[in-house]
């Protein structure tokens, strides 16, 4: 079985490995060239000071150079001994900090650096590959690791010839590999602690927004998971659509669709109220919400009165336009409330979200006024028309079908007692608040509280409902 791939990790991983790669590699070549280039600063350097030296002698000490003696050797240039003419190469090293050396052949004669004990190198031979580069081929040659002693240099070497073009030594000019690449070091190490900064904040920029736009599908991706699974009414984040971009045209895509097909499915074609199937599924979430949270809900159930009388009097268009009427009205005064469908014919049901049943009787009522007052106008008919509505209250433990009989009952009675009213039960609404006074105790019991309440009070309540027993009830 294939494990499912991760979007979110593919794109961040497409995004930021490329990132880190590029990064490093630009990285890399930058300090290879920046090596490159101190290396030939460096070169430039010794070059320069191979020069003046070789000019520095043939000024000071004219002539061609001569070698005396089989096992002490002596360096003569023109009529000057060279032997212990030192102290001209160690001006030089003590001016420039560089390392000069006088060659006779492969043979230092002259040189500044020192051994391990501390003694002039003179005497030492040069490498065998530099005796061939310079002294053989006579190039002048730079080397970014040559062995003198026990210690590494950058050296560069220049031909000395005499005066019949015969190259019979070279000048040395040599620099510390390790105070090369400390220099080197210190120089590169801004460059990739920058490189790193740019990196992490690339990459940082990078991932957020790779992260930002997987949230984005993921949500988009969540909104289509619950139209799949029947929810039609779930809402949008309103941040997608501000995104102004092509997710933006996938959410507007899928709320078209999500539109179109509570219109087909959830939707009743002609007053565009809620049908029975999705009023049936938003009157079981309030009895879900009322179990677990305790949210109080009623129903009402009304019935447009002397319908079939509409309808034969001034036809089916009258008839359907007196039901789209009362919808729009039925609509607009549960907004922000409930819901209210079509629950069939000339049926609806409405449903009050949080409210008690005293309060969404009143409700009602409003919204009966507002039947009352509107006037049909329809194939050069007026017509008027009223409602009789039916409350019941939500109720633990009850099921949805009893509690929605119970608000059809109640629209019987008032349809058998006149019409055009609504009618609910004191009983209820005296059970609500029974059950009120019920959790508030509950609550003082909680929290440790009690509160004394006074036997008069008492009294004075129970009169009080002695007088509401007389009152508006089946």
């Amino acid at each position: 079985m294939n494990q499912k791939k991760s979007l979110k990790r593919s794109l961040l991983g497409v995004a930021v490995i490329p990132i880190l790669i590029l990064g490093i590699v630009i990285t890399f070549f930058a300090m290879k060239k920046f090596t490159s280039a101190m290396y030939r600063e460096v070169e430039s350097e010794l070059s320069n000071m191979a020069y003046a030296v070789n000019d520095m002698l043939d000024i000071m000490f004219p002539g061609d150079y001569v070698k005396y003696g089989e096992k002490v050797l002596t360096l003569v240039k023109g009529e000057n001994i060279l032997n212990d003419r030192s102290e001209y190469i160690d001006s030089v090293k003590k001016d420039t900090g560089l390392e000069v050396s006088i060659f006779y052949g492969n043979i230092r004669f002259l040189s500044t650096i020192q051994g391990v004990q501390g003694e002039r190198m003179i005497g030492t031979f040069c490498h065998a590959l530099v005796e061939n580069d310079v002294l053989k081929n006579g190039r002048n040659m730079f080397y970014d690791s040559v062995v003198i002693g026990e210690n590494k240099f950058f050296a560069y070497y220049l031909p000395l010839h005499n005066s019949d073009g015969k190259c019979v030594g070279m000048i040395e000019v040599a620099k510390s590999a390790d105070e090369v690449n400390k220099m080197i070091r210190q120089s590169i190490w801004p460059i990739f602690l920058i490189a790193v900064i740019a990196m992490i904040v690339t990459g940082f920029v990078t991932v957020r927004y790779a992260a930002g736009l997987i949230d984005d599908l993921t949500k988009l991706k969540d909104f289509m998971k619950e139209i799949a699974h029947g929810n039609l009414k779930k809402e949008f984040d309103y941040h997608l659509m501000k995104r102004n971009d092509e997710i933006t045209d996938m959410c507007e895509s899928a709320s078209d669709m999500q539109k179109a097909l509570r219109e087909l499915i959830e939707l009743d074609a002609l007053t565009q109220l809620e049908n029975r199937r999705s009023a049936n599924h938003s009157v079981r979430e309030m009895q879900k919400n009322l179990e677990n949270e305790n949210e109080k809900y009623a129903l009402v159930l009304g019935d447009i009165d002397f319908f079939k009388k509409v309808n034969d009097t001034y036809g089916h268009d009258a008839g359907d336009a007196v039901l789209k009427r009362v919808a729009y009205i039925l609509k607009n005064g549960m907004k922000g409330k409930g819901f209210a469908a079509r629950w069939g014919g000339e049926e609806f049901l409405l449903g009050f979200k949080g409210y008690t049943v005293a309060k969404a009787a009143q409700e009602t009522e409003d919204i009966l006024d507002e039947i009352r007052k509107s006037v049909v106008e329809c194939n050069d008919s007026s017509i008027s028309v009223t409602m009789s509505f039916g409350v019941a209250r939500g109720r633990k433990g009850a099921s949805v079908d009893n509690i929605i009989k119970e608000a059809d009952d109640k629209l019987y009675h008032a349809k058998s007692n006149g019409r055009n009213q609504v009618v609910f039960s004191l009983e209820d609404e005296e059970a609500e608040e029974e059950e009120e006074q019920e959790e508030q105790e509950e609550t003082f019991k909680d929290t440790g509280n009690q509160v004394p309440v006074d036997e008069d009070v008492l009294e004075y309540i129970k009169e009080l409902k002695g007088e509401n027993d007389g009152g508006t009830d089946i």
